[in-house]
């Protein structure tokens, strides 16, 4: 009888506890959520340099970094402009790309760009990759510094029997040899792909020829050491003869960089001049036998785009994620860096070494073996001037390649840039 009394007792208790239970409101646990940063970036591609993890290595970083990146990619010529008239509104991005160091004293002057030294410190860029404004650093380098080259088709080389020109005179003489074989054979093969929509083909082929005539010219125009413009003069002269040769193609003026590239690459000239950013975009379209990079003629020397600033990644200093966006730019150059070197044998910034996948190609040690004497090394003379300066540089020349100014009127024009 006690042990029934104990047990409907205790059935009596255990109906209270789950009656209690069900009518207790139920705590159910949470977790704080954050909500993620959203940064914006403007950075450089057209298709034309090393590779397309230039692209796609954003997306990593956003898982890396819990975040959301906007990014938004220019062809260079676009990403000046937009960059001086976002900082003249004060609509800058988070991040953003500059291509050489002709923009960064201005960015730096209006304080729009964040000291990033302390977030490079462990990635040890080797001497020469980074520049000091100030004490201090406010552009991560991405890319190797660009140099003019000349890119040579070897197919065509080998096809019409030329030879790698080593003087004016044997250029002229190449080009002769290519009309001759275009006669015979029903073909238009051009000697030079120069696409100089953006203003900067023919400026380049201008730059080499000076330099090619008198190492000193430009930096004596520029810093207005000398009032003698007979180097310019006679570079000119020679670019007008090999126009009138009809060694360019007709559509100069009007064909871009992009479109320049991709018709060498289709084999429609046998030289081309340009920058040394895209070798690793034309081994991957031509092949690493495809094609020869040298100087001009029998120079060793080279014109530098970007002599005073690596091209690379700022950050907004009055970016909200400042500080974030200084982490990712720093992993995104270290990533870029390791990629170009193991998958491309491209230069390494970094004093870190790599495995590479592949061996380097033959345009790259040539490339190396250029650059490593500083003494061959030449400012681009458009870098130097300011940027209205510039702009009427620009049209001077592409006025003159035209045919729409006289050598007189040419020369008048120059003089008022380099005063």
């Amino acid at each position: 009888m006690k042990k029934r009394r104990l047990a409907a007792i205790s059935l009596v208790i255990l109906l209270l506890l789950i009656v209690t239970a069900c009518s207790s409101p139920v705590m159910v646990e949470t977790s704080q959520q954050t909500e993620k940063a959203t940064l914006e970036v403007w950075t450089f591609y057209d298709g034309n340099i090393p590779g397309y993890y230039y692209i796609f290595g954003w997306d990593d970083l956003e898982k890396k970094y819990n975040c959301n990146l906007e990014v938004k990619n220019y062809s260079l010529s676009e990403m000046n402009t937009k960059l001086l008239t976002a900082l003249a509104t004060g609509e800058l991005p988070d991040i953003f790309y500059l291509g050489d160091g002709q923009y960064v004293q201005e960015f730096i002057d209006a304080k729009v760009c964040l000291p990033v030294q302390s977030y490079i410190s462990d990635l040890s860029y080797k001497e020469g990759s980074l520049t000091e404004y100030s004490n201090n650093i406010y552009v991560i380098p991405c890319m190797p510094r660009q140099y003019h080259v000349i890119y040579y088709n070897s197919s065509l080389l080998e096809e019409m029997g030329l030879s790698i020109p080593k003087s004016f005179e044997e250029l002229m003489a190449m080009n002769r040899q290519i009309k001759r074989y275009n006669k015979l054979n029903d073909t238009d093969y051009v000697l030079m792909e120069c696409g100089d929509k953006e203003g900067e083909s023919f400026n380049r082929l201008l730059d080499m020829m000076v330099d090619y005539l008198d190492e000193d010219a430009w930096q004596q125009y520029i810093t207005g050491e000398t009032t003698d413009y007979d180097t310019l003069k006679e570079a000119a002269m020679k670019l007008a003869q090999l126009n009138e040769a009809g060694a360019f193609n007709e559509n100069t003026l009007d064909k871009g960089h992009s479109e320049a590239v991709t018709d060498f690459i289709g084999g429609e000239a046998v030289m081309m001049v340009e920058s040394s950013d895209i070798i690793y975009h034309l081994i991957q379209n031509m092949g690493k036998d495809g094609f020869e990079m040298e100087s001009f003629l029998d120079s060793e020397r080279l014109i530098c785009e970007n002599p005073n600033q690596s091209p690379g990644l700022c950050v907004n200093a009055n970016s909200d994620n400042s500080s974030l966006a200084a982490q990712i730019c720093a992993s995104y150059a270290e990533k870029m860096n390791e990629l170009n070197v193991t998958q491309q044998g491209y230069i390494n910034m970094l004093t870190k070494e790599y495995e590479q996948e592949a061996q380097t190609p033959k345009q790259i040690l040539k490339l190396e073996e250029l650059i490593a004497d500083e003494q061959n090394i030449a400012k681009y003379s458009s870098i130097q001037l300011d940027h209205d300066v510039e702009n009427l540089w620009k049209v001077n020349n592409r006025k003159y390649l035209a045919k729409d100014i006289t050598i007189e009127e040419f020369m008048k024009t120059a003089k008022e840039c380099f005063h």
